[in-house]
C-alpha cells in the first residue's frame, strides 16, 4: 500500500501537473520542467504578479536568480518556498 507522501507525489504528477492547467517551461536555459503558471494583477501597485508551481524534485537546486522561459518570456526567480510535504514548490517570478 502506498504511503501518504507517495500518494501526494502521484496526485501532483498525474493530476495537477498534467492537462490544461500545466505547461512546459525551460529552466536555466537547459531543462524542461512542467509547471502551472499564474499571472495575477496587483491593482494597487498597477503591476502584474507572476508565480509558478511545480514538483520540487524537478528543480532540486532551485535558487534566487535562476530563470524560467515560459511562452517565450524569461522570468527570474525572486523567491520560492516548498510545501509542508516538500513535494511541491511555489516560485515567485519577475520578468527579466
Amino acid at each position: 500500500m502506498p504511503t501518504f507522501d507517495e500518494l501526494i507525489a502521484t496526485d501532483m504528477t498525474n493530476t495537477f501537473l498534467n492537462g490544461e492547467f500545466s505547461q512546459d517551461a525551460t529552466y536555466n536555459s537547459s531543462e524542461t520542467v512542467t509547471l502551472q503558471f499564474f499571472e495575477d494583477g496587483l491593482d494597487k501597485l498597477e503591476t502584474t504578479f507572476h508565480h509558478a508551481w511545480c514538483d520540487a524534485t524537478s528543480v532540486p537546486s532551485l535558487a534566487n536568480g535562476d530563470t524560467f522561459e515560459i511562452e517565450g518570456v524569461i522570468y527570474g526567480v525572486m523567491d520560492f518556498s516548498k510545501d509542508e510535504f516538500n513535494t511541491a514548490v511555489n516560485i515567485f517570478l519577475q520578468k527579466v
